[in-house]
């Protein structure tokens, strides 16, 4: 037993370190409602995933109060659902949320019609409950598309 620890210790004692990815820079959403800070924000947090995610932002009186992620999803598709968003809004009392999510296949944001007819019916059932759907974005590794 002692021979397979020490032929272990010497193994690893040969091995290099692996090496690390850079760390990714932080950055922090401002309290009042920014665009170039949102945008900043959300192409740090999404544009270099190799994945969909969808995210929400949530205000009070165009003022940030805090953020969630909906759901992940694959290469090309995010699918989630908006009562867990509308249950996030609830918590913290907010009366805006601005949807966002990633493509992480391009460069520049653009949204589908899928992504357009979503933010439609996103709209009528924050509505329902008196809450703004400020907007929604798209966000791309370099660029932002609000809709």
């Amino acid at each position: 037993m002692l021979r397979a620890i020490s032929g272990v210790l010497i193994f690893l004692i040969g091995c290099q370190a692996p090496k690390y990815p850079e760390p990714v820079p932080v950055y922090t959403l401002s309290t009042s409602f920014d665009r170039s800070n949102i945008d900043q924000y959300l192409i740090t947090l999404l544009g270099e995933l190799d994945h969909e995610e969808a995210h929400a932002l949530f205000y009070k009186g165009h003022t940030f109060v805090g953020s969630a992620k909906l759901a992940e999803g694959g290469i090309d598709n995010v699918q989630y659902n908006m009562y867990s968003a509308l249950l996030q809004c609830a918590a913290l009392q907010c009366d805006g949320v601005v949807l966002a999510h990633n493509h992480p296949s391009g460069y520049f944001a653009q949204p589908s019609v899928i992504d357009v007819k979503s933010a439609k019916t996103s709209w009528a059932y924050l509505n329902t409950y008196k809450i703004e759907l400020i907007t929604s974005i798209v966000v791309a590794r370099y660029d932002t598309r609000w809709y």
